[in-house]
């Protein structure tokens, strides 16, 4: 298992996706908005900062393969705008969030500055509680285990083997995500 970082993104990326188009146009259609049912429901609600789209793009398709279904605010509801922030948007974001099982807060150099991702967490923790943190470095980090930032501490981690996620509160205690999604508890490996 390993932390998450921005160079195996973008090498999956790249191989899988052609994302720089794929991102381009995904963001341009209005499809995923009409296709939007309040009667989905999510397993992740992938909270981020919009300038790590291409990584939070490629984070979606892998967890997508793995299984779960995401939720991301600027493709699943593409017709909410960041340049014109209403009470509107809150609305939708949070009902959106009900209807997910968990959030994992995308957590990078840039997610500090989003005060939505911030927003979403705190909200998301007040109604579920089933919140968890995928740290994305720049590079591979050694000893491959997240201590967490200040109170993103108080939550597990997520890492990724080639086809799984697992939630940790250590390096040796882990759970399979879609364990943790049924209540089990991470345990000492």
């Amino acid at each position: 298992m390993s932390l998450l970082n921005k160079q195996d993104f973008k090498n999956r990326s790249s191989q899988k996706h052609g994302l720089n188009s794929r991102l381009k146009s995904i963001v341009n259609l209005n499809e995923s908005s009409k296709s939007f049912s309040y009667l989905n429901k999510y397993d992740i609600f992938l909270s981020h900062s919009f300038l790590d789209a291409e990584d939070v793009d490629t984070l979606r398709q892998d967890l997508q393969d793995a299984g779960f279904s995401v939720y991301v605010d600027w493709i699943d509801d593409n017709h909410l705008t960041r340049e014109n922030v209403t009470s509107y948007t809150a609305t939708v974001i949070r009902n959106r969030m009900k209807q997910c099982k968990s959030l994992i807060y995308a957590f990078s150099v840039n997610s500090v500055l989003s005060k939505w991702a911030q927003w979403e967490l705190g909200y998301f923790d007040g109604i579920d509680g089933k919140v968890s943190i995928a740290p994305i470095f720049e590079t591979s980090q050694s000893g491959e285990e997240y201590k967490g930032a200040e109170f993103l501490g108080l939550y597990p981690y997520v890492t990724k083997t080639l086809s799984s996620f697992y939630v940790h509160e250590a390096s040796d205690i882990w759970v399979s995500y879609s364990g943790w999604l049924n209540n089990s508890m991470p345990v000492k490996r």
